[in-house]
């Protein structure tokens, strides 16, 4: 999504979708630390990111609400594509 001024709704929705996608991300990051061989220095540093989201600098979270910006465009992006396939079977029935 482009970097714009959000309404409080969307900066919630943010973040709520930005902590979802750490809650993944320490999932995917400790499933993979338990089944493949890490080095000291990258496991150490995923360690110390191993905390609520609540817990992370300014600049961790923003990592996670790039994602989090991604996924409310693809539903934004599916959701237009919904309304235009709507719209278009409303007319062709009208047009019946």
């Amino acid at each position: 999504m482009k970097k714009e001024k959000l309404s409080r709704g969307s900066e919630l929705l943010i973040e709520d979708l930005a902590n979802l996608e750490h809650i993944q991300w320490i999932e995917w990051s400790k499933n993979l630390a338990k089944r493949e061989h890490l080095s000291e220095m990258r496991l150490a540093r995923w360690k110390r990111l191993w905390i609520p989201y609540k817990d992370l600098s300014e600049e961790e979270k923003e990592q996670d609400r790039i994602w989090a910006r991604k996924v409310l465009q693809t539903m934004w992006n599916s959701a237009s594509k919904e309304l235009k396939l709507r719209n278009k079977d409303k007319k062709e029935k009208e047009k019946k």
